[in-house]
């Protein structure tokens, strides 16, 4: 469980209070023990967000540690990020655009399309 001063466990929101909620921070977190390909993250990296998330299937395979972001194998890995980032250890702007830059090469939508015609064929959807 999430229990320190400086969080906020918000429940269930909609997308667009997830949205307002997420401008209004610096570091995206996502603690999940598996995701398929996590629209949060790519919403985060969007916004140019920090993202730290656990170290599953799905986060990892968008997440490249501290080029776009970061993994966490545990939750002291988390606090370590986090305290990294606070003591200025780690070029932001970079991080933050290279994920930028990722969401547009690799998940933009016209790209996606095609990976999804190329996978299951035009006939089939």
């Amino acid at each position: 469980m999430l229990d320190s001063k400086n969080i906020k466990v918000t429940g269930w929101k909609d997308r667009k209070q997830v949205l307002e909620h997420l401008n209004n921070n610096d570091i995206f977190i996502l603690t999940s023990l598996w995701e398929g390909l996590p629209i949060s993250i790519l919403e985060a990296m969007f916004m140019k967000k920090i993202c730290i998330v656990s170290n599953c299937i799905g986060n990892k395979d968008v997440i490249e540690n501290s080029k776009n972001g970061f993994i966490a194998n545990s939750k002291e890995d988390f606090i370590k990020i986090v305290e990294s980032i606070k003591n200025n250890e780690y070029n932001l702007d970079s991080i933050k655009q290279n994920a930028y830059k990722d969401l547009e090469e690799k998940y933009n939508i016209k790209l996606m399309v095609k990976k999804y015609l190329k996978e299951y064929g035009e006939d089939k959807i």
